[in-house]
């Protein structure tokens, strides 16, 4: 097993590895040793144009969704958030998940092309959890202020308080990354797909989405505040759901339903 390895963060080595296109609409680049949290801290860089980005060594209290913690050690892995403005867009259910689908680009860049995403904002490697994503939406006036928080696990080894299986690109590939260079991938596929979306076309996003979908036709676990209950993956419906089927013991028959919000998880085999 590799050592886990910290390389720093640094600016320059990242801003060094950007396209100029890329280059030109990263408004703010700002690396910290520690913080609570890349998406609260990102709230002192407000873009005027273009993106604010926040990268951290640590996090003490980093947060995925559904308020649970995000184990965040110092210099293995990246926690990163990127704001930036939007018009109003019809579509913003669809921003986790268009997000999800950059970051797999940019893992497939550095030879690994089995990466997955878990409706609705995991990232998965082998079955496993490899990042998370959370996204916070706020309307000022008339555009919407969008921060896309992103944890991918890269040089890590050792998790103690994570409670679910989980990899890095490390322990999927037996080989240390430099995470500088991973980190401007990440940007160069971020910018490119956020200034994308006002050409969003639904057809093109499903056809992507059904080559990295790792819930596709999978049995799950299914929790809200609602009810619990099991149920087999049909797809993604055209909002951005996730179209399931499961048994209605009170109806005697199979239904067809959307979700738009709740906890999922692969049944055990």
């Amino acid at each position: 097993m590799l050592p886990e390895q910290n390389s720093p963060l640094c600016e320059s080595a990242i801003r060094d590895k950007l396209d100029s296109q890329t280059s030109q609409f990263l408004e703010i680049l700002h690396i910290t040793d520690e913080t609570e949290s890349t998406n609260i801290l990102i709230h002192n860089f407000q873009p005027e144009r273009f993106f604010s980005v926040v990268l951290s060594e640590s996090q003490t209290k980093g947060q995925g969704r559904r308020s649970k913690n995000w184990h965040s050690p110092s210099g293995v892995n990246i926690y990163l958030s990127i704001s930036f403005f939007l018009p109003m867009f019809k579509q913003l259910q669809f921003l986790p998940l268009v997000t999800g689908l950059a970051v797999c680009k940019c893992i497939s860049k550095v030879g690994i092309d089995d990466c997955q995403i878990k409706w609705p904002n995991d990232v998965y490697l082998g079955g496993k959890k490899l990042g998370g994503i959370l996204l916070e939406a706020r309307q000022q006036g008339k555009r919407c202020k969008i921060i896309s928080g992103i944890g991918l696990n890269i040089n890590m080894h050792s998790g103690p308080d994570i409670d679910q299986q989980w990899t890095s690109l490390s322990k999927h590939s037996n080989k240390n990354y430099n995470r500088n260079d991973i980190i401007a991938g990440l940007l160069t596929e971020l910018i490119y797909t956020y200034n994308k979306l006002s050409d969003f076309d639904l057809n093109l996003f499903m056809q992507a989405w059904n080559k990295y979908d790792y819930l596709n036709q999978k049995k799950i676990l299914v929790s809200d505040d609602l009810q619990k209950f099991e149920a087999k993956v049909l797809g993604l419906a055209d909002d951005g759901a996730l179209t399931v089927s499961f048994w209605d013991k009170t109806q005697q028959q199979l239904i067809k339903k959307n979700i738009y919000s709740a906890e999922v998880s692969v049944k055990p085999v």
